[in-house]
């Protein structure tokens, strides 16, 4: 779950795409800790798993990902959506 300050880089850059703005990795640094964000897109080999059941993602590549991440919801995706965010943190 993203933490407030990774969830307002997401919502920017969700605007950012929406206005067909070019997506930019951000780097913050405060009390000698530095952050890093950098958007994850969606690239047409990602579509074998993420993409819409029947179509880029085969029915039993579909049913393997369900047995192994029951709850996981990351299919339909079309190439250039934003999948999530990069979000690593360096401590001094």
């Amino acid at each position: 779950k993203p933490t407030e300050e990774e969830l307002a880089i997401l919502n920017k850059y969700e605007a950012d795409l929406s206005n067909n703005l070019p997506l930019q990795p951000v780097v913050e640094t405060s009390n000698g800790t530095s952050h890093f964000y950098a958007p994850i897109m969606i690239e047409s080999k990602c579509l074998m798993c993420h993409g819409t059941v029947n179509k880029e993602l085969a029915r039993p590549i579909d049913s393997i990902i369900k047995t192994k991440y029951p709850e996981d919801l990351a299919t339909g995706y079309h190439e250039g959506d934003l999948r999530g965010m990069w979000s690593i943190t360096f401590n001094k």
